[in-house]
């Protein structure tokens, strides 16, 4: 009789395992079903989509490949340097005018708040934009460079 709660606990201990079995085997079985759906149709789905968005690059690539090919020709290389080149001429003495409050300059350039270091701001905005220039005229020199090397003339 002293064995009998030890009985009883093992039976709820094993009525417990079985419940946990079967709770188990239920989340198992929705997992399963979870996956197979994924594998089966959301997978196909975004495997398509990333597709159609890679085809749809190499397409534009191809087409920029066209563009770049006008681009860095000869004679656009020549043209984009020279107008690069005069641009720096130009933006470095307005720049030095506009630093030096070179009073010939006019006024419309000037903005509506009258700010008193408007000359300091223009100047400084010369030199940026001549740096950009020479930003753009190293790219033509190197397609330039390209070019001579490739034995494209004009």
């Amino acid at each position: 009789r002293a064995d009998q709660p030890t009985l009883q606990r093992a039976a709820i201990r094993h009525v417990n395992t079985g419940r946990r079995r079967r709770k188990l085997a239920a989340v198992l079985a929705r997992a399963r079903r979870a996956i197979k759906r994924l594998l089966t149709v959301l997978l196909p789905r975004v495997v398509s989509v990333l597709l159609r968005a890679l085809l749809g690059t190499i397409r534009r690539v191809v087409k920029m490949s066209a563009v770049v090919e006008c681009l860095c020709s000869p004679l656009c290389s020549y043209v984009c340097a020279g107008l690069s080149s005069f641009a720096i001429v130009i933006l470095i003495g307005l720049g030095s005018l506009f630093q030096q409050d070179y009073r010939f300059l006019g006024q419309d350039w000037k903005t509506e708040a009258g700010l008193a270091n408007e000359h300091e701001i223009a100047a400084r905005n010369c030199f940026i934009t001549a740096a950009i220039y020479g930003g753009f005229l190293g790219l033509s020199f190197m397609c330039c460079l390209s070019n001579k090397a490739r034995g494209r003339s004009l």
